[in-house]
Parts: structure tokens; sequence; C-alpha cells
């Protein structure tokens, strides 16, 4: 009976040092966070990010005007090295030495770095099937999505788009600019045929005036706009996707644990909450079906 009891108890020494060591082990960790500039979204990022990584995370934002390295990052050893935006990113594949990287907070990230990089993160691109299960759920009665785009900019997206909608019987309507000129224009010409109006995140298309004229317009033909952020829904969209930017970097977080511990990973969206302007469906009369309110449901 003695014996069995010793062995136990040695058994639980030894767990219980594994996992004192494992702890020690995390506390060890240094972390890197390259931040292209302060502003709120990647600052909220970072603090995400921190809270939910192990070890000391030091923060060096990098002039944007330069494409250069801080000496800071350099002259230390890190065991872990976050870009946080395109810029920062853009460093990435020119530092120095084999130390894991990843990014965060970056639209497009394929745009930023070379194909073969195979440095992984989380970006700010919402899922187009996302989008449109959320738009099929949400707006029954809604056939046919219209969107502007640069195809200097976004053709990919769109074909992204195309793709989605067939899965989940939308048709997409291109809306082809090339200058914010045009939109106008084919506001006039393309707007009585489409059911909805979805925004996306086009250089060309988006500004803040461009968003208020082109929701207000759309209301007057009582073609409803879905939007990808809480601007959008200030303005009048009735549907807008909202990225959790604290939330992007708890995502970020628990990838970065998984790079240290040698799984593979793999680029991961955004977590994207749905928000619905209902007093605006009422007042327009526009029919709300299921709301889907994350994509974790």
């Amino acid at each position: 009976m003695r014996c069995l009891a010793l062995k136990w108890a040695l058994t639980l020494i030894f767990l219980l040092v594994i996992v004192s060591l494992s702890f020690a082990g995390e506390d060890d960790i240094r972390t890197a966070v390259l931040l292209s500039e302060s502003i709120r979204p990647y600052v909220e990022a970072a603090q995400g990010f921190s809270e939910f990584m192990p070890g000391e995370v030091i923060e060096l934002t990098i002039q944007r005007s330069k494409r250069v390295v801080p000496d800071d990052l350099l002259e230390s050893k890190w065991d872990l090295i976050l870009a946080v935006g395109p810029h920062a990113l853009s460093l990435l594949p020119i530092i120095p030495g084999d130390t894991p990287r990843l990014y965060t907070m970056v639209l497009n990230p394929q745009d930023a770095i070379p194909k073969d990089a195979g440095i992984p993160g989380v970006s700010l691109n919402i899922p187009a099937r996302f989008q449109a299960k959320v738009i099929r759920n949400a707006l029954p009665d809604v056939r046919r999505v219209g969107v502007f785009y640069d195809p200097k900019f976004s053709s990919t997206v769109i074909d992204e788009f195309q793709k989605a909608g067939r899965e989940h019987d939308l048709v997409l309507v291109p809306m082809q600019v090339l200058s914010q000129k045009d939109i106008r224009d084919a506001l006039n010409e393309r707007l009585e045929s489409v059911d909805a109006l979805l925004m996306i995140p086009d250089p060309t298309v988006v500004s803040e005036s461009i968003v208020a004229f082109l929701i207000k317009e759309a209301l007057k033909k009582g073609v409803p706009v879905i939007g990808y952020n809480r601007f959008f829904a200030e303005k009048g969209a009735l549907l807008s996707f909202i990225i959790d930017y604290k939330g992007v970097g708890r995502r970020t977080a628990r990838l970065a644990k998984e790079i240290l511990s040698g799984k593979e990973s793999k680029p991961l969206p955004p977590p994207v909450t749905v928000e619905v302007n209902r007093k605006l469906a009422d007042k327009f009369g526009f029919h709300l079906g299921r709301i889907i309110e994350s994509d974790e449901e």
C-alpha cells in the first residue's frame, strides 16, 4: 500500500514539475510587435494580443515613411516577431535570421509579401462565403447584389464573391469604376437593377463622402446597403460586418502559440459580428430573416 502511495506521489511531483517548466518556458517568451502606425485599430489589436500572449511583449512603432527595420528589433533576441498592419508586414521578409514571424490587421496580405514567404497571420479579409451566407439568411428578398469595384484593386475579391454568391443563390452584379467620378453615373444606370448594394474595402470606391452619398441615394430607391465596419452602420447601412479588433489580436495570439509549439499554421480570417439596423428596416419596409450574429455560429 505504501509503495502504491509513494508511486502516486512521485507521479504527481513529476507532473507538477513538467507543468511548472511549461509555464516557466512561456514566461520567457519575448515577442516584438511592429506597429505600422499608432492608430486605434492597430493599438486595439496589439492590446488583444498582449492580453493573451504569455511572456514579454514589446511594441515598436515603425516610421511609415521609411522601409527600415527598427534598431531595437535588430539589437535584441526575440522568440517571435509580429507585424501589425501592411507596412510592418512588408518588413518581415527583409528581417535577418530565422525568428518565427506572423502578421495581423492586414487587408489582402498576399499583395504585401512574396507568395513563397510562408508567413501566416490573421487578415482583415472577411470571407466571401460568410458574407454571402449572412446576406442570404438575413435578407431573404435579396437576390441581385450590386458591388462597386476598381479592377486594379478588387478583381480577386469579386471572383470570390461571385463563387460564394452562386453557392447561396445570390447573383453578384459587379459595377466597375476606375475613379470616384464614375460612381455617380454607374449608380444612376445600375441601382434599379439590384436588390442590395454591397460595399467592399476598395480604395477607389471608399471614402467618407462617397459612402454617405451611396447610402443616401440607395435608400431613396429602396435599396439597402451592406457595409463592412461600424462607420457604415452609423451612416445608415442595413447590415454591417463588424471586425472585433481586440478579437483579431486574441486570435493572433492563439496562432502565435501554435507557431511556437511547432504546429503547422495557416492564414486566418478576422473575428466578425453582424449588426442589423432594425429601425431602418422598419422605416423602409425591408424584410429581415434569420440573423447570423457572428462567424462562430
